[in-house]
């Protein structure tokens, strides 16, 4: 008789140990993930890795939404006459080459890239500079029939000329290879290029932003150079192909060395 009461004693603590995980699991939000690094900083530390004060200063949220984009500018010929003219048209020779008057848009995938060699009129941006940048850009986007509103724009200035990066954003979160690059000199437009794919959907699915775990798998890579400092962590997407008209975008970890390397961690 004692051995049975022990026997449905040990069910019953069973049966109690597993309604409890389960309520574990439903009460569980992403909103519970930790956002103490303390912990994965000292462990990197132990491996040689250091982690700048204020790494951690863009990382803002709990949980990233997997989402669906579409490539804006798929239309070859007609992004070809907006940089060109409206009289540009692809080489016999070469399908991926658009010419006019000496000019070409090279196309690459989903990518292109266009240099110019002469000052004319429609390739002139008075008053181009880091501060205008919105402006500016706002103005090439037109002329391409893309929408730049909600992008990050970054620019610099060097002797006379200046670059400006616009990466594309879902809900705050920049795409990372999703982006143009902008070069005006003297206020004539040098260089154009890039790749343009746009918010479509969400998928319905999600993933939590645990920056640790992603640190942690960043730490255990066996190309990590000696002694890195990690001087940015940050959360975003990559587009998962971006040879076709459209693409999912992967929820990803940026992490940037003092070095310049950049690793990418999928969440």
């Amino acid at each position: 008789m004692k051995h049975f009461n022990l026997k449905m004693a040990l069910i019953a603590v069973f049966i109690l140990i597993n309604i409890a995980v389960c309520c574990g699991m439903v009460l569980y939000s992403p909103a519970e993930v930790s956002t103490d690094y303390s912990g994965i900083i000292e462990l990197l530390k132990k491996r040689g890795i250091t982690v700048e004060e204020d790494a951690f200063d863009e990382v803002s949220s709990s949980v990233i939404e997997d989402a669906v984009l579409e490539n804006a500018l798929s239309d070859r010929e007609k992004l070809a006459r907006a940089i060109l003219g409206s009289s540009a048209n692809a080489l016999p020779s070469a399908s991926n080459i658009f010419m006019l008057n000496n000019q070409n848009v090279v196309f690459s995938g989903s990518s292109f890239h266009f240099e110019n060699t002469e000052k004319r009129e429609e390739y002139y941006y008075r008053g181009s500079s880091a501060d205008n940048a919105e402006a500016v850009v706002g103005q090439i986007a037109q002329k391409l029939g893309i929408d730049t509103a909600d992008s990050l724009i970054a620019s610099s200035e060097d002797d006379g000329s200046v670059s400006y990066r616009v990466t594309k954003m879902i809900d705050g979160k920049p795409v990372y290879n999703d982006y143009l690059t902008i070069v005006i000199a003297d206020d004539y437009l040098q260089s154009l290029d890039g790749i343009w794919f746009t918010h479509k959907d969400e998928t319905g699915g999600g993933a939590s932003v645990n920056v640790n775990n992603a640190l942690i798998e960043f730490m255990n890579m066996p190309d990590i150079e000696p002694n890195a400092v990690i001087t940015s962590v940050n959360v975003g997407y990559r587009l998962l192909d971006d040879t076709n008209q459209s693409t999912q975008a992967q929820p990803v970890c940026r992490i940037v060395l003092e070095s310049g390397a950049v690793y990418y961690i999928d969440l």
